[in-house]
């Protein structure tokens, strides 16, 4: 049960990350420099 939510949980993290990797690209490239 334990190892089942820390997949779960695993999943949602690398889905986040690609998420907020691909919102991130989309913003610089409609907005050319943006200072992070």
């Amino acid at each position: 049960m334990l190892l089942l939510r820390w997949s779960l949980a695993l999943q949602a993290v690398s889905h986040g990350l690609i998420f907020f990797r691909r919102m991130c690209m989309s913003v610089s490239i409609h907005e050319e420099a943006v200072p992070l």
